[in-house]
């Protein structure tokens, strides 16, 4: 990488931790307003359906919800900056202690999805592109098709129907062992692994049909050289950045996975803060999920760069 390269490279990261900040900022922002179009009153759940009115006004002065919107919204951003997000009104536990509580089984269940996804999306990938339109690849591409199109909850109950509940291999749910984190893994992993399976695919074919491949070809390279370290190595911009993309969908499926499968993670904890009203629990599980999106998108981008040269030079 040249100097002028790298002269350019802290401005190009501080442009885009700030794009970041605003993204959080308009992303909490956002949060903040749409969970309080949710209907229900949670100073009425909290207080019961036979409170007195004065009691639940009561438990709105406590909440800080008879306060101006702006103003809560101003609290609540001046918190998050110092690492403070409330307290549970369902709990009375600090939403950061409740974070902290669920956070690593939802990251354990997210890492060994992702690395599901990513590896099996991009190795079938790969070879359905070296078979073109031979057998493997119309079973890939109707497999993949499946993948996106059926839900994931769909997925999880036939996988617990077939090999927790018939077979007997695996825990129906719950935690306790590792054996109790393949199926909702695998079940997290399936969508994501469809979309970047097909990506992977379409950026091989599309290196595969070069003219240096063809060189390589005939000048009798190996077949794990070609494929490898020089078709694989110059179609990974594209496959990097639905990786990248697809950290979202990870996230969002877990709310569902960790229901299902009752895995007591960020998910489980969002449910449960929403059907509660639990106002401050939600504001801070969303703020963390918008992060690792936000996050990972950044992280994606600088692979990106590093891979491309000309994206270095723009």
């Amino acid at each position: 990488m040249s100097r002028p390269m790298l002269a350019r490279l802290p401005g190009r990261l501080l442009a885009r931790l700030l794009v970041l900040a605003l993204t959080l900022l308009a992303a909490s922002f956002l949060v903040f307003g749409a969970i309080r179009l949710l209907p229900g009153d949670p100073a009425r759940l909290l207080a019961g359906p036979q409170a007195r009115a004065a009691a639940v006004a009561a438990l709105h002065h406590q909440l800080g919800l008879d306060r101006p919107f702006l103003r809560q919204y101003g609290d609540f951003l001046l918190g998050a900056v110092h690492g403070r997000l409330g307290t549970s009104t369902v709990s009375h536990q600090p939403v950061g202690r409740e974070l902290a509580a669920h956070a690593p089984y939802t990251i354990a269940l997210g890492l060994l999805a992702y690395l599901l996804a990513s590896t099996g999306g991009v190795l079938f990938g790969c070879l359905a592109a070296i078979n073109q339109a031979r057998l493997f690849d119309r079973l890939f591409g109707a497999c993949t098709n499946l993948l996106v199109s059926v839900a994931d909850f769909w997925f999880g109950l036939m996988a617990m129907e077939l090999f927790a509940v018939r077979l007997g291999w695996l825990p129906l749910m719950g935690t306790g062992s590792p054996a109790h984190i393949v199926l909702p893994a695998i079940t997290l992993a399936l969508m994501p692994a469809g979309l970047i399976g097909r990506m992977t695919r379409a950026g091989m074919i599309d290196v595969l049909r070069q003219d240096y491949i063809r060189t390589a070809t005939a000048k009798g390279l190996a077949p794990l050289a070609i494929y490898g370290r020089h078709a694989l190595r110059n179609a990974l911009v594209p496959i990097v950045t639905i990786v990248g993309l697809n950290l979202g969908s990870v996230i969002g499926g877990a709310v569902v996975t960790e229901t299902l499968f009752a895995w007591p993670g960020l998910g489980a904890l969002l449910v449960e803060a929403v059907k509660y009203r639990d106002y401050p629990v939600i504001q801070g599980v969303a703020l963390v999920a918008v992060t690792a999106v936000v996050v990972m998108n950044l992280l994606a981008e600088l692979a990106i760069a590093l891979l491309d040269p000309r994206l270095r030079q723009a």
